[in-house]
């Protein structure tokens, strides 16, 4: 995953080496810039989930990786949001491979229950979470389909700096699908 500095430059990430420093990247850095508030932009393609970018702002950094982002995907709101798209078949075969663990602080371990609350999920309803992959840290993730792949943009804040995130998730909900198309769609190509 590319990583974004508050000044906008793409600098490589402990998750993986530099890659995708392009529009995609210049569009999450511009949000977290505008927002105040770190942002990520995530797919789900070919079987994983693939945290493409974050980006940090000013007094709000991007969520550090606690476990493989892969493999942990239902214990953060991005892996969340893009696991309650699957259908039966695809969530199965994606715990298969990837099977519940306890991964990160409060972060459960029984598929069933797991899968329960995705389906009592409204498909396109934001996930949020507060500490319960990053203590200290509030999470919010949007889905959007996409053309080409299951897509999320997720915001997050430090605990004390929860005020931000109030206008983040209200300027988000009205353009997501928007820029979730938009970005798919520089990706897939």
């Amino acid at each position: 995953m590319a990583r974004v500095a508050p000044s906008g430059r793409c600098r490589p990430s402990a998750f993986r080496p530099r890659r995708r420093c392009g529009r995609v990247t210049n569009t999450v850095a511009a949000l977290a810039h505008e927002l105040s508030v770190a942002v990520y932009f995530a797919v789900y393609r070919a079987g994983e989930v693939e945290a493409l970018v974050a980006a940090d702002a000013p007094g709000a950094q991007a969520v550090v990786e606690r476990a493989d982002f892969r493999e942990a995907a239902h214990a953060h709101v991005i892996g969340q949001c893009l696991l309650a798209h699957l259908d039966e078949v695809e969530c199965r075969d994606h715990f298969a491979r990837c099977p519940m663990r306890p991964r990160a602080p409060n972060s459960g371990s029984h598929e069933a229950d797991f899968r329960r609350r995705l389906a009592a999920r409204r498909r396109f309803q934001p996930v949020c979470e507060q500490g319960k992959y990053a203590p200290g840290t509030l999470c919010v993730a949007f889905p959007a389909p996409a053309a080409y792949a299951t897509a999320t943009l997720a915001v997050s804040a430090p605990s004390d700096k929860a005020e931000r995130l109030r206008p983040a998730v209200n300027s988000l909900r009205s353009r997501v699908g928007a820029l979730i198309s938009s970005l798919s769609f520089s990706i897939s190509i």
